[in-house]
């Protein structure tokens, strides 16, 4: 039996409403032959394989867009998140009514809809509607703070604290992916020591000096605080596109930091990646068995399990 797996970041309903994929299905072709501004769509997830991975929870992103991720578009985010947040409350129904052991977890990727007029009523109306994880950028920068691709990196914005305050006083679990560096830091300032965090899915900036991937400082950060980082497989991020570019990251973080063992876990960006994104031997949810034999051969079967869920399952239990 494989061993137990979270998966901190998947964009299945991007996916699955763009792609126009049946989650039901085992994955046969991961191309879909749709397109999203200009990029080819790709199907990695599906619940059959997921079981077949013994996969027990995968975070279901709900990333707000539009067309050339316009973010002056309010509207047309707020359709957005309603329409992928509703689908994964569909997704969760049919899942129970077949029996089926996987947990979605529903986060939100970005909050660029968000004013000052309107904040307070969002994140409520987010309490309700079960949303358990919140990242509030993605790569543009925005009213609430700077995102990962900024050219002047100022940090949070003071509504971007009083937003970060209030998801810790609502009990939302903080992503910290997608956030540029000065508002990673901002955002530690404000949160407590005790409250549960997470780069969802990135990789390590020592390695690959991506603008998504994390320095050195923001790594020890995570550690200081018993947080969560989840190691993606984007292409782009890894620096390279075999396992063996991939396991640099994995053994920098639990190599180089006393503690490291502690925070690495899961965070592929499943379903949310484009063919020119795709690695060799990590393309789909079944390549996992892969991933695992090839850790099981190099490292203990404690610091697997690590990994796979149990450092991503102490967030879910705060």
């Amino acid at each position: 039996m494989p061993v137990s797996k979270i998966d901190l970041h998947c964009d299945i309903s991007f996916c699955a409403l763009n792609g126009k994929v049946d989650l039901f299905k085992p994955i046969e072709n991961v191309f879909t032959e749709r397109f999203w501004d200009d990029e080819e769509i790709i199907h990695q997830i599906s619940i059959p394989d997921a079981l077949d991975t013994n996969t027990v929870a995968l975070f279901g992103v709900i990333f707000p867009y539009t067309q050339n991720m316009d973010i002056s578009r309010k509207d047309d985010l707020i359709k957005s998140y309603k329409e992928q947040s509703s689908y994964y409350d569909n997704l969760i129904e049919d899942l129970k009514n077949k029996n089926i052991n996987i947990k979605i977890i529903k986060h939100i990727e970005s909050l660029y809809f968000l004013d000052e007029n309107n904040y307070l009523s969002f994140l409520q109306e987010f309490k309700r509607n079960n949303i358990k994880s919140i990242g509030i950028m993605w790569n543009k920068d925005s009213n609430l703070g700077c995102g990962n691709a900024t050219e002047t990196d100022t940090g949070l914005t003071d509504l971007g604290r009083k937003v970060i305050k209030k998801m810790v006083e609502m009990g939302f679990i903080i992503d910290l992916a997608h956030t540029s560096y000065k508002t990673f830091f901002d955002i530690l300032e404000i949160v407590p020591d005790n409250h549960p965090l997470m780069c969802s899915h990135a990789n390590v900036y020592s390695i690959n000096p991506h603008h998504r991937n994390l320095k050195d400082d923001q790594i020890q950060a995570l550690i200081d605080r018993d947080a969560v980082f989840g190691l993606s497989f984007v292409k782009g991020f890894v620096g390279g596109q075999t396992i063996d570019d991939w396991y640099r990251h994995f053994d920098y973080v639990v190599s180089k930091f006393d503690g490291g063992e502690n925070i690495v876990a899961l965070g592929s960006d499943f379903d949310g990646m484009f063919k020119s994104s795709l690695m060799h031997g990590l393309e789909k949810i079944s390549d996992l068995v892969r991933l695992e034999s090839y850790l099981l051969d190099r490292t203990e079967r404690d610091m697997v399990d690590k990994f796979f869920w149990h450092n991503a399952d102490k967030i879910l239990k705060f």
